[in-house]
């Protein structure tokens, strides 16, 4: 390309360096239809050219410039900018107005596959960029030269002639930046910062070209004395430009030795070396091989730190045939120079590799391959003098370990333990893979402190290692999570419980002996199925948590008990912007007096509709709201809406207490009191009107925490109710202990009467343990006649259900409530009337 390439001084600019990927092989095609393209064109333009001079001549003098321009580029430093300036614009004008378009955009080509082919054996597709860049450039001078220029040159055809130069300079600049961007997947705004420079070369060098047609008009031979002239500057201002690149040289290899001095001190050698060396040689590429019994590569990572990887087959060639010469080579995907940092008797060697330079105007070239040398030698002496060598392979080793294994346990960690499961998969094997959570870690650590916690730790590590065995790999994965990871016939659910035994017994921690469960997840490669890694991973830990919510000890993953989908989690935004927006609402579900079938309250039940009319199940969206910290807003607005409905029912004289639910994080939650009795104050509700839920598992779950909160609630002065009563496990003495004013039989029992001896048995005891502990009972599920008339002859006068209705909308409950109280007058007027009939007679 004509102009200038830029090279900011300390930083590379990337360029299109060849990859074998898809994306060269595309850049490499449309390179090659560019060139295609212009020849194409070129071929169907008539011939132009000036007499006088004899065509011959010209095309050798033009092909002398453009080869001196490929060849032979000026370094200058402008502003702490390195600058590759190249006059091709000159051959460029000069070939547009003087040869015939075929001639001129041949020529072009023949030399510049020269230049870049044959003399700088470029790689496949930076040469075809290359290529295309200079056949574009000649194409569009000649296109504009051909279309605006005089038949007769003059000072009417020089605007045509700066004209030409800046759409061959867009046109050229253009190709690069499209090849760049295509190769690096995205645009670098930098690649634009020499622009300015070159485009003031090209216009520069056009007013030379118009000079030189200008004297072959004429007169001919005054043109050879302006070469001549030319040249002498040229040569001049290149010995200038020599002179300015050894001192830069200089500079650079200054900068590089006090740099690795300072590194060697702080510990970074390997940094230094690596960064400075691409920065210097303005290569994309700059790594250390090391071999130390195996070999290694050393290079940066995304966040500039020294990362460890095995080396790659080219590396281990590079080790094998490297020497204390540094060598350029050239495999038609790229361009390395390597040379050897230091080596001992042992065979143990370390090699520097810079790979692709920067930049499309040239490649690496003697120079840099002399500069590389230097720079080795530089680093070999640092690594020689303070046993760099030594001190490289412990930091691999360690490093190594320390990414594949946790500190405190010493068993392998999260990266190693999916790494093995990968190997595992990929061998055609079915894994099961079991992840363990201790249960009451956190209180070890309240009561005993984090260094106990961490004895505790390790101990159950050691543990797990001596269960599983030669079995399996045991990891830790972080925090109190454990994995271990079994092949072949075994029995992985008996393992699961043996490992389960094992943590279970007493660990002598500080002289107290502490007892912590675990809950366990098992997930079974399915025969047939591929799966990845992560997702095993995933199944058991939904199975994990699924054995902590259900308290037992080992849970194998089930399909069907997976609540943590993608669709599940996208749920998540969406459910807090519903809350902030209030977009939930509530339904009710009355409540009935049977013996008088009276409304006297109704059960506030959350649902969310969605825009596209799809309602989210409550039990979904709860258990979102549970695990993702939304409960307490969630509780929040549901409180808000239940007291003001109640409120307003209150003042039409309705006489409807209204229920709400709270869950087990509620029940920790020490604000709830407060949250409920502000609304309540706001709403101007008297307490008795509202009635609070709660389940056996709820109270449970944290008895201690949950008696104090239902106190509070209880001296507002709100009902208590025991929920799905039951089903749960708490006992008598904490059921007696709790300020509850109501018990609530679980639907399942009272779904079953009909059918089930026992579940009326069921029903009948809680019936009676609600009397004798002076407690209303409410039956949950009432779905018809026969059901409602057992509940009474049970002694249970409460009930809500379909038979009744299904939870409605506010405005609809009003309307049945309203509905049901006609229907239950008119049913009281007729059973007096009918008494005074049977009176009368």
């Amino acid at each position: 390309m004509s102009g200038t390439e830029s090279e900011p001084t300390g930083a590379s600019t990337d360029a299109v360096a060849e990859r074998a990927t898809p994306s060269s092989r595309a850049l490499s095609a449309l390179a090659a239809f560019w060139v295609a393209l212009s020849i194409a064109t070129v071929l169907a333009l008539p011939h132009r050219g000036l007499d006088g001079f004899g065509s011959a001549a010209m095309l050798a003098i033009v092909c002398g410039l453009m080869l001196l321009a490929e060849v032979a580029p000026l370094d200058v430093e402008m502003r702490q900018e390195s600058y590759l300036v190249s006059f091709g614009m000159v051959a460029t004008v000069l070939a547009a107005f003087l040869l015939a378009p075929a001639v001129a955009v041949a020529a072009r080509l023949a030399v510049s596959l020269w230049a870049y082919g044959l003399r700088a054996r470029q790689p496949t597709t930076k040469l075809l960029v290359n290529l295309a860049s200079h056949t574009l450039e000649m194409t569009i001078a000649t296109l504009v030269v051909g279309a605006l220029a005089p038949a007769q040159f003059g000072p009417a055809a020089w605007p045509a002639a700066y004209l030409a130069a800046a759409c061959a300079h867009l046109a050229a600049t253009t190709a690069i930046d499209t090849a760049i961007t295509v190769a690096q997947g995205r645009w670098d705004p930098g690649m634009l910062s020499g622009n300015g420079v070159s485009f003031v070369v090209d216009l520069s060098g056009t007013t030379v070209a118009i000079l030189v047609i200008t004297l072959v008009e004429v007169h001919a031979a005054a043109a050879w004395l302006q070469l001549a002239v030319g040249a002498g500057l040229f040569l001049a201002v290149r010995s200038y430009s020599r002179v300015a690149a050894r001192y830069r040289g200089t500079k650079h290899l200054d900068h590089f030795t006090r740099r690795l001095s300072a590194a060697v001190i702080d510990g970074n050698a390997v940094r230094a070396i690596v960064v400075e060396a691409a920065d210097i040689l303005h290569a994309d590429r700059a790594w250390l091989l090391v071999r130390d019994g195996e070999a290694h590569r050393l290079t940066l990572d995304e966040a500039g730190e020294v990362a460890w990887s095995p080396a790659t087959a080219d590396d281990a060639e590079i080790l094998d045939r490297s020497s204390e010469r540094a060598v350029l080579e050239l495999d038609g995907e790229s361009e390395t120079i390597h040379c050897r940092v230091a080596t001992d008797e042992q065979g143990r060697s370390v090699v520097l590799v810079v790979a692709d330079r920067s930049g499309s105007v040239r490649g690496f070239d003697d120079g840099d391959v002399r500069l590389v040398q230097t720079l080795a030698t530089h680093a070999g002496l640092a690594i020689q003098n303070l046993e760099l060598l030594d001190r490289l392979r412990d930091q691999v080793a360690q490093a190594e370990h320390r990414a594949t294994h946790d500190a405190l346990t010493g068993l392998p960690n999260r990266v190693h333990f999916q790494r093995s499961l990968d190997r595992v998969l990929a061998d055609g094997e079915q894994p099961a893979v079991l992840l363990l959570d201790l249960d009451r870690f956190r209180d070890v650590n309240d009561t005993l402190g984090h260094h106990n916690g961490d004895l505790l730790l390790i101990e159950i590590g050691r543990r797990l290692v001596d269960i599983v065995g030669d079995a399996g790999l045991v990891a830790r994965l972080g925090g109190d999570e454990f994995a271990a990871l079994v092949v072949g016939a075994i029995d992985a659910r008996a393992l699961a419980l043996r490992v389960a035994a094992a943590v279970e017994r007493p660990v002598r921690v500080s002289d107290v002996d502490v007892e912590v469960g675990a809950s366990i997840g098992l997930a079974v490669t399915p025969p047939d199925v591929d799966i990845t890694s992560g997702a095993l991973i995933r199944q058991a830990d939904v199975a994990m948590y699924n054995a902590k919510s259900d308290r037992s000890l080992v849970e194998q993953y089930s399909p069907d008990r997976d609540t943590y989908s993608p669709e599940r989690l996208s749920l998540v935004g969406q459910l807090r912007q519903a809350i902030d927006r209030g977009e939930l609402v509530l339904h009710y579900q009355p409540q009935i007096d049977m013996c008088t079938g009276e409304v006297y309250g109704a059960e506030a039940l959350a649902r969310w509709p969605r825009s596209d009319g799809r309602w989210i199940p409550p039990d979904e969206f709860i258990h979102i709201a549970e695990h993702t910290g939304l409960i307490r807003p969630l509780t929040a607005l549901v409180i808000d809406l239940a007291v003001a409905q109640a409120a307003r029912w209150h003042a039409q004289h309705r006489g409807v207490r209204v229920s709400l639910n709270l869950s087990a994080h509620n029940l920790v939650d020490p604000e709830i009191p407060t949250v409920i009795a502000d609304a309540l104050a706001a709403a101007g509700l008297p307490a008795t009107q509202l009635m609070v839920e709660l389940t056996e598992t709820t109270v449970m779950s944290n008895p201690t925490r949950a008696l104090q909160v239902i106190e509070e609630l209880r001296a507002i002065g709100v009902g208590l109710a025991i929920d799905d009563f039951g089903t749960g496990h708490s006992s008598l003495a904490y059921l007696s202990r709790l300020p509850v004013t109501e018990l609530k039989i679980d639907r399942s029992f009272v779904m079953d009467m009909a059918d089930e001896p026992t579940a009326t048995s069921i029903v009948r005891t809680i019936v009676d343990l609600g009397r004798n502990l002076e407690l209303d009972v409410i039956a949950e599920g009432v779905e018809n006649d026969d059901i409602a008339s057992s509940l009474i002859d049970l002694g249970c006068h409460h009930a809500q259900g379909f038979h009744y209705s299904r939870p409605l909308e506010p405005r609809a409950f009003e309307t049945w409530h309203a509905h049901h109280d006609a229907e239950l007058a008119a049913a009281h007027r007729g059973a007096i009337a009918s008494e005074q009939s049977i009176g009368a007679s």
